[in-house]
């Protein structure tokens, strides 16, 4: 995909363009511009949030298609856009998933970026297994219960109570539209697990029944 630059024209840094555009002006700092002629479409933060939003429902969207056309669920390459979802600079990421953040020749800011970064989900199995439930709840007759619970070891037991609560959060608002949802601890909250993970648990389950 090309865009067309005149002569004499400037483009300020953090700028992106569209496909196809010409650039008959100059366009300043930190924006987004396209068309024919080429205007500002926003702001790069406004770009940013944007697109952040619209991450989560794109992987699912791939998740669903990938499993409906291969019958199996996807594997890391199928995610190698949407790894920051579950991923951050605590992981070891695999080849097809680091070899994405050297793409722009400005690898030391996207590390820096990714330092930053606060996944949304434990790792890719964690945000499958939420895709599932989601689609299994879609099979549950509206006037029967179906309970779901998050893993009693790994984020009862071993996780953080910020991360434990994000995971309830996150859980209660995917199965939003299910009010025949109930969630679970699970059948055995494991023997030494933290006190304030749970109180994190039921924190978040306050929260969202009160937001």
């Amino acid at each position: 995909m090309y865009a067309t630059i005149l002569k004499g024209v400037h483009i300020g840094n953090n700028v992106i363009i569209g496909a196809n555009s010409l650039v008959n002006k100059n366009i300043p700092d930190n924006c987004v511009a396209a068309g024919n002629p080429c205007k500002v479409i926003m702001s790069l933060d406004e770009y940013y949030k944007k697109r952040k939003s619209a991450q989560l429902t794109e992987a699912k969207e791939l998740a669903q298609l990938y499993i409906e056309r291969y019958g199996k669920e996807p594997d890391e390459k199928a995610f190698h856009e949407f790894f920051w979802l579950f991923s951050d600079a605590n992981d070891k990421l695999p080849e097809c998933w680091s070899s994405m953040m050297k793409l722009g020749e400005n690898y030391a800011y996207t590390m820096e970026r990714f330092r930053e970064n606060k996944k949304q989900f434990k790792n890719m199995n964690d945000f499958l297994n939420k895709i599932k439930m989601e689609e299994a709840l879609k099979e549950v007759p509206a006037d029967a219960l179906a309970m779901g619970n998050l893993d009693p070891v790994s984020l009862f037991k071993m996780a953080g109570p910020e991360t434990m609560k994000e995971a309830t959060l996150q859980l209660l608002e995917a199965t939003r539209a299910y009010p025949n949802f109930v969630l679970s601890s699970g059948c055995d909250i494991p023997p030494h697990t933290p006190s304030v993970n749970i109180d994190a648990f039921y924190t978040a389950l306050e929260e969202f029944n009160n937001g």
